[in-house]
């Protein structure tokens, strides 16, 4: 009887490593077709594998505004690790994570804008992002982190095209999920702080600072706020949303 239990552990052993084995290799534009029609992301020209392939378009729409990225190439490792690439080189995004234990470590090297396709969304923005930033989670908690990406300038492209100033992003582990950290500033004339946190039911996000007359978000936020238009606006800027 103990033969009988150890060759079928064996046979299904066996059976498991083969199965997983296929389904890594397997190619990823036949596994395309088992995606539900419903899902919010949309995964357009596939090539390579599991362990080591790209989709050549990623679209979500489930906020309303779909907004695109791509290419997206990725390579599985062991020790379990995962190396990424969002866009094309040499300005591609670098997204590198492992797995120790119960904690994943996240490298993410800055990239151009060029790689999210945000046409369709009210504004544009172009830039390109240098540094890295270094964060470590464990489970969906986010432990540490270090490091800044830093855009100069950050330049909107639409609806009216201006630059906004040099931007810095970084990380914040505040005990549970990230914060997201942007600064953007440009001399006298523009110096925000912007937060933003997500979870599962949505986020918020705060700006606070000062813009001044003289720089050009000063034309948005009379568009913005017509109780103003014809008045001096206030320098200080403090507002907040959720969603």
């Amino acid at each position: 009887m103990k033969r009988v239990v150890i060759r079928l552990l064996a046979g299904l052993t066996v059976g498991l490593v083969f199965f997983f084995t296929l389904l890594l290799n397997w190619p990823l534009a036949g596994l395309a077709s088992v995606l539900p029609s419903a899902s919010p992301f949309k995964l357009e020209r596939f090539s390579g594998t599991l362990t080591k392939g790209g989709v050549g378009r990623v679209v979500m729409t489930a906020s309303g505004w779909p907004i695109a990225l791509g290419p997206f190439e990725w390579q599985l490792t062991w020790p379990p690790a995962i190396n990424t690439q969002l866009g094309q080189a040499p300005t591609a995004w670098q997204i590198n994570g492992e797995w120790r234990g119960l904690k994943t470590r996240w490298r993410i090297r800055g990239g151009d804008l060029s790689a999210l396709d945000l046409t369709q969304l009210p504004v544009a923005l172009s830039a390109h992002w240098e540094g890295e930033l270094l964060v470590t989670f464990q489970g969906r908690q986010c432990l540490s982190s270090s490091g800044a990406l830093t855009a100069a300038p950050l330049q909107l492209l639409s609806p009216t095209p201006m630059t906004l100033g040099n931007a810095r992003l970084r990380l914040v582990c505040t005990g549970s999920a990230p914060e997201l950290l942007l600064t953007l500033e440009d001399g006298e004339a523009l110096s925000l702080e912007m937060t933003a946190t997500l979870n599962a039911s949505g986020g918020s996000a705060r700006a606070r600072g000062f813009v001044k007359e003289q720089h050009p978000l000063t034309e948005w936020r009379v568009l913005l706020s017509p109780v103003n238009q014809g008045n001096p606006l206030e320098e200080q800027v403090d507002q907040y949303v959720t969603w």
